[in-house]
Formats: structure tokens, C-alpha cells, sequence
């Protein structure tokens, strides 16, 4: 029985099991506590290995994986998870115990969806969470965009090129696939990273500005190994905006064509 002080996100998220891997056992103790509360079913790994054991048996809804574990790293165990068909779109939000850019860097690089570093408050890690696992292609799930020799998909989360890489292309997060998205279709206007943090993950997200900045990061890493590392360009001061030698596109049923002039 759901007792009344279920709120409307618990009654959503009720049946999503999440796995938090950390050998902190208040770090865990106070994640298991916040997301009781908000409806999720946790459980805890203190190691790699136990992790990967219950992975084995039953795949969770999403992982809060810890960068230092007692028997190798989180990072690694990320790596080992991305190259497994199974647990290779397992949301992932990783924390790290240093604000250091280059953490977050790796992490993203690995496959993570998310970085937090600790400490970090569990209202917004949950926040987070429930943005990670909203459902928010489900139009664009079995749809591809293909502009300036560029082909994004949706479904396999990679963005290739004709010849540059091959036919599987470049694996992106489910972050970074909507971040590109967002780019490819709405022309050359300058946006906010909040504009950009609303329009993909709503005005309630816990996102911070500088998550947009890194993300950005990465795409634009992705972007340099097909030869268009410029698409994305920074407005000092503004935000970010497509390159002006990009055409504006707009959806034609499940085609994105140029915009008319």
C-alpha cells in the first residue's frame, strides 16, 4: 500500500530500481533514505565487484556509481559496463569526492550521463536522477538527422560521419544526443546555458550552468574527430549558438530538412 506522502514523482518512479555503489556507508545510508522517499527502490554495492554481481543477476533502472571504490575504480568499472551490450545505455551518474574539471572530463568521456561532486546535495542529485531517467526522445527513438555529413541516431546514441568513422560512428550520452539535437534544430540564435538547461530538461532540473559548459566540452571533442569541431560556437558572455554555416532545420515527418529561406 503507497502511503499518502508519496508525491506524484514517487507514483511515477515507484517501480525504478536504483543501484548506488559506494563504499561510504553514510553516503549510502543517506542516498538510500532520499530515495525511498521519492519513490525509487534503492540498493547498495560497497564494491566493483559485488556491483557487477548484482548487475549480473538483475539490471537496475540506473547506477550512482562512486569514482573511489576499495577494489578498483569506478571509472573502470563505467568502462567495463559502456563495452557490454547489456549495460551499455545504463544510465550512469558518477561522483567524484574533487571539484576537478578534468574528473568530470574522464568521466563523460567513459560514458557517464552525469558527474556530482561530493558533497553534494541529495535533492539535487535526485533531481538529476529523475531528469537521467525521464523519458524525453521517445519521438526521436527511431529516427535519424542527417545534416552537413553528419548522421545522428537516436536509437544507437552516436553521432558519424560518411567516412570519417565508419558506420557505427562516436557513442554519445543521452545528454549530449539532445544537446546536438538541440543545436541541429534551432537555428543560429544565441542561447543561455539556462535556456539550454530548461529546453531539455525543464525549468525544475537540478543541472548547473557549468554541467552545460562540460557537456558542450565533449560534444565539440566528438564533433573535432568528424571534422566539424566548429559547429558549435561560444558567445563570451551569452551562451552558445550553431555555426552560421550551418542551415536551420526543421522536421518533415521523420526527416529533418533545410529550413526554407
Amino acid at each position: 500500500m503507497v502511503s499518502g506522502r508519496v508525491s506524484n514523482h514517487s507514483v511515477c518512479c515507484i517501480e525504478k530500481e536504483i543501484l548506488i555503489v559506494d563504499a561510504d556507508l553514510r553516503v549510502c545510508e543517506m542516498l538510500w533514505v532520499q530515495l525511498q522517499e521519492a519513490g525509487y527502490r534503492p540498493c547498495v554495492a560497497p564494491t566493483a565487484q559485488h556491483a557487477a554481481e548484482l548487475i549480473a543477476s538483475r539490471l537496475p533502472h540506473a547506477l550512482i556509481l562512486d569514482w573511489s571504490l576499495p577494489d578498483c575504480s569506478g571509472l573502470s568499472l563505467l568502462i567495463d559496463l559502456r563495452a557490454q551490450a547489456r549495460t551499455g545505455r545504463l544510465p550512469v551518474i558518477m561522483l567524484g569526492a574533487r571539484d576537478d574539471e578534468d574528473d568530470c572530463v574522464r568521466a563523460l568521456d567513459a560514458g557517464a550521463d552525469d558527474f556530482v561532486c561530493k558533497p553534494f546535495s541529495s535533492r539535487e542529485l535526485i533531481s538529476r536522477l529523475r531528469v537521467l531517467l525521464r523519458p524525453r526522445l521517445q519521438r526521436q527513438a527511431s529516427t535519424r538527422i542527417s545534416a552537413m555529413g553528419l548522421t545522428l541516431d537516436f536509437a544507437a546514441l552516436r553521432v558519424g560521419g560518411s567516412a570519417e568513422c565508419g558506420e557505427t560512428g562516436l557513442p554519445l550520452s543521452a545528454f549530449e544526443c539532445q544537446l546536438l539535437h538541440f543545436f541541429l534544430t534551432h537555428g543560429q540564435r544565441v542561447y543561455s546555458r539556462r535556456e539550454i538547461i530548461h529546453a531539455l530538461c525543464g525549468a525544475q532540473a537540478g543541472h548547473d550552468e557549468r554541467s552545460v559548459d562540460l557537456h558542450v566540452c565533449y560534444l565539440r571533442k566528438a564533433l573535432r574527430a568528424l571534422g566539424r569541431g566548429t559547429m558549435i560556437e561560444t558567445v563570451r558572455g551569452r551562451g552558445y549558438r550553431l555555426n552560421d554555416r550551418i542551415e536551420p532545420m526543421r522536421w518533415v515527418d521523420d526527416e529533418v530538412l533545410p529550413a526554407p529561406e
